[in-house]
């Protein structure tokens, strides 16, 4: 087996970007549950970290009130 067997894929390679982002918000546990239901392979994700160090999924620098559900 190769060493990155991913890289011997033939065909395009599934992966969700911010998860399932059409059927749940964003770079979310629900997102990425939908994108694993509907056999991707792959999640990519942006992952920030917060001042006191704490580890964040996020795609923007700061958090918009607009882009959560109970701002």
């Amino acid at each position: 087996m190769p060493q990155f067997a991913y890289l011997e894929h033939e065909g395009p390679i599934p992966f969700a970007h911010r998860g399932g982002a059409s059927d749940a918000p964003e770079n979310t546990l629900p997102a990425f549950e939908v994108a694993l239901d509907n056999l991707m392979t792959t999640l990519e994700f942006d992952i920030g970290i917060t001042s006191d160090g704490v580890p964040v999924i996020s795609h923007d620098p700061r958090i918009l009130s607009q882009k959560c559900r109970r701002s």
